[in-house]
């Protein structure tokens, strides 16, 4: 699979460090005072939890053992919610540019790992090996 490249993992990395930490700064402005030291690291730290939790058996860019067995197409349409919400965070904070940025690179990740794509699409959970 062309995503074990290190190039390509090293991207994958950052964008999710940079998902992370625009969730982290939407949630920092939703409110004031000492919430926000909750709310802010807090929906970062939800995200990462759902973003861990489930997952596809045998993938080999992630944890071949996910706690929670997800077919592929489900795992593809969670990072496709997380990278969203991460752009629409973004947004919503006014950083426009670096929303469009974030966008272009995880369009950009995804096309370039059509073989990945391909495998989450054809596989389910109940191909657990």
């Amino acid at each position: 699979m062309g995503t074990k490249q290190p190039f390509s993992l090293i991207v994958k990395f950052f964008l999710e460090v940079a998902a992370y930490a625009s969730m982290a700064s939407w949630g920092w402005q939703l409110t004031d005072g000492g919430a926000r030291f909750v709310i802010g690291p807090g929906t970062a730290v939800l995200a990462a939890v759902i973003w861990g939790t489930f997952g596809v058996p045998g993938d080999p860019i992630r944890n071949r053992k996910p706690p929670v067995p997800i077919p592929g197409g489900a795992r593809l349409a969670l990072e496709a919610v997380f990278f969203a919400f991460a752009v629409w965070t973004l947004v919503a904070v006014g950083n426009s540019t670096f929303a469009i940025g974030l966008a272009v690179l995880a369009i950009g990740y995804y096309a370039a790992s059509y073989d990945r794509l391909k495998w989450l699409l054809q596989t389910g959970a109940e191909r657990e090996e």
